[in-house]
C-alpha cells in the first residue's frame, strides 16, 4: 500500500498525490496463474501510462496501456484480475471517471471527454454516462467516425458473446450543435458483419445541411442510397425527427418487410433539395420528410423553383435499390411565365 504517493517524468506532467493499494502474484508451481489486484482513491491516467515502463506492472497491462493510449482520472477504483490480460484473464472493476479518453480497440469504440461511472468483468458491465463536450470515434458506422457532443448521458451496458459483443442502450441523451435528442435500444454483433440492431430515437432538432456527416457507411445503407442523400439534401431544419430500426444490417434498407425495419419520419422547414443534377432545386420546403424502407418521401405544403411559388409538391423515390432508380415530383405552380421559361432554359 502507499499513501500520498506523487510522479514525475522528465517533459511530461506530474501525477497528483495518491493512495493506492496494488499487489501481483505471478505464475509459479503453487499458483498456475497470475493475479493482481489495484485500488485507488484517484488514478491520473495519462501520466500513469507513461512511468508504466517503469512500475512492475506485468508487460501485457503495459501493453494493453500503450494501445489504448488512455488519459483522464478514475476515482475509487478498484480493479482485481485473474490470469493474463487482456484476452486470458477474468477481472472485475469498478470505478468513477471523470475526461476519460481512449483510442478504439478491437470492437470497442473510441471516446474523448466522457464522465460518469462504471461496472465491469470481463463478460458484461454497464456505464452511466453524465457528460459534457465529449466524443464518439465510431469508425464501423460513420465515415467520419468522430463525432462531437455537447451533452452525453443515459446507461450503455453489453455483455460479450464468444467473438461477439452485445450492447444495450437506455436513457440516452445527447446534443450538438447539429442535433439533440434521446435513443433506447440493442445492437448486437458477432464478430462479423455490420450486426443486427433495434433501435429507436428522437431528434428535437436537427440541422440539414449536416446531413452527410450522420448517414451511416456505404457499406450499411447503400453507395447509391447514401450518395443521393448526401447530395440532394443541402439544408434546412427538421423537427420531431423519429427513427426506427431493427433488423439485421447485412440487409439495410429492409425493402423485404419481413428482414426489418428502417423508418424515419420528420417535419422539415427551409429545406433545400438538390434532387437531381442539372435540374433546378426546390428551395424553401416546408412539410414532410419519409424514409421508410427503400422508399423517400417528401410532402412540401410549400416552396419555390427559381422564385416560382410552389403547393402540395410530393418528391418520391419508390426505390433506390432499382438499378435506374426513377424520382417522381409533382404539386402545383403559379407565378409570372418568365420565370416557367427559366425552369425550360435551366433544366434538360
Amino acid at each position: 500500500g502507499v499513501r500520498n504517493l506523487a510522479l514525475a517524468s522528465p517533459g511530461a506532467a506530474a501525477m497528483s498525490a495518491t493512495s493506492f493499494r496494488a499487489s501481483w502474484q505471478p505464475a509459479n508451481g503453487t499458483t498456475p496463474t497470475q493475479r493482481g489486484s489495484v485500488s485507488a482513491n484517484l488514478i491520473e491516467l495519462a501520466p500513469l501510462a507513461r512511468v508504466a515502463e517503469y512500475l512492475p506492472f506485468p508487460a501485457d497491462l503495459r501493453k494493453l496501456l500503450a494501445e489504448l493510449a488512455p488519459q483522464g482520472n478514475l476515482l475509487d477504483a478498484k480493479f482485481d484480475w485473474t490470469g493474463e490480460l487482456p484476452d486470458r484473464a477474468s477481472f472485475t472493476a469498478k470505478t468513477r471517471f471523470d475526461g476519460l479518453t481512449m483510442n478504439a480497440w478491437r470492437s470497442i469504440p473510441g471516446f474523448a471527454g466522457l464522465s460518469g461511472s462504471v461496472e465491469a468483468t470481463e463478460k458484461k458491465g454497464v456505464v452511466n454516462l453524465a457528460s459534457r463536450a465529449s466524443e464518439l470515434e465510431l469508425p464501423r458506422v460513420f465515415p467520419e467516425p468522430r463525432i462531437l457532443l455537447d451533452s452525453l448521458n443515459g446507461e450503455v451496458g453489453w455483455e460479450r458473446a464468444g467473438s461477439g459483443v452485445a450492447v444495450r442502450l437506455a436513457n440516452l441523451s445527447y446534443a450538438n450543435e447539429d442535433l439533440a435528442g434521446t435513443a433506447y435500444g440493442a445492437y448486437a454483433w458477432t464478430g462479423e458483419g455490420p450486426g443486427v440492431v433495434d433501435l429507436t430515437a428522437q431528434l428535437s432538432r436537427a440541422d440539414g445541411k449536416r446531413t452527410a456527416r450522420y448517414l451511416p457507411l456505404s457499406t450499411l445503407m447503400g453507395a447509391r442510397t447514401r450518395d443521393w442523400v448526401a447530395a440532394a439534401v443541402l439544408a434546412g431544419q427538421a423537427s420531431d425527427v423519429r427513427l426506427r430500426l431493427k433488423g439485421d444490417l447485412r440487409d439495410f434498407p429492409f425493402a423485404d418487410a419481413a428482414k426489418g425495419q428502417f423508418q424515419v419520419t420528420a417535419k422539415i422547414s427551409g429545406a433545400v433539395l438538390d434532387y437531381a443534377g442539372g435540374w433546378p432545386r426546390i428551395d424553401g420546403i416546408d412539410g414532410d420528410l419519409l424514409f421508410e424502407r427503400d422508399r423517400i418521401d417528401i410532402v412540401g405544403r410549400s416552396g419555390s423553383i427559381l422564385g416560382v411559388k410552389l403547393a402540395n409538391v410530393r418528391a418520391t423515390l419508390p426505390s433506390m435499390l432499382e438499378p435506374d432508380p426513377q424520382l417522381h415530383i409533382d404539386g402545383s405552380a403559379e407565378g409570372p411565365t418568365a420565370l416557367f421559361l427559366d425552369y425550360i432554359r435551366q433544366s434538360p
